[in-house]
């Protein structure tokens, strides 16, 4: 499961995952969040601190090429990927390798702290 909350003062997008999550758990986030109105640059924290994957490798080549056509909205994304498990820890990894380009930046963080700081200092 997720929740979108938009911060009123800072703008940022943050995304709460809960319990074992999916493919499909990803498609809807990535629908959700495409339903929203979204400024230029986009700033996300993604708090996946309750919550487990239940991800196979052909579902990460699914949610990389998912990732890629969401960035074909010609934004600027920043996201911060807020883990406490090697499993989350291990694909924000993949997500870094594979997707950070001059639109798209993905960092893994453990603590909220460095998470918000990071995404604050492009604010």
């Amino acid at each position: 499961m997720h929740q979108i909350i938009i911060e009123d003062h800072t703008q940022i997008i943050r995304v709460k995952f809960s319990g074992e999550y999916g493919l499909q758990e990803i498609i809807a986030y990535h629908n959700d969040l495409l339903k929203i109105e979204l400024p230029e640059k986009i700033l996300i924290l993604e708090d996946y601190r309750n919550a487990e994957p239940v991800l196979t490798s052909s579902d990460m080549d699914k949610i990389i090429q998912l990732s890629k056509e969401t960035l074909k909205v010609n934004k600027i994304f920043r996201v911060a990927f807020l883990n406490d498990s090697p499993k989350s820890i291990a694909l924000a990894q993949v997500f870094e390798e594979e997707l950070n380009s001059y639109t798209f930046t993905h960092k893994a963080f453990s603590s909220e702290e460095a998470a918000m700081e990071w995404l604050t200092a492009w604010i």
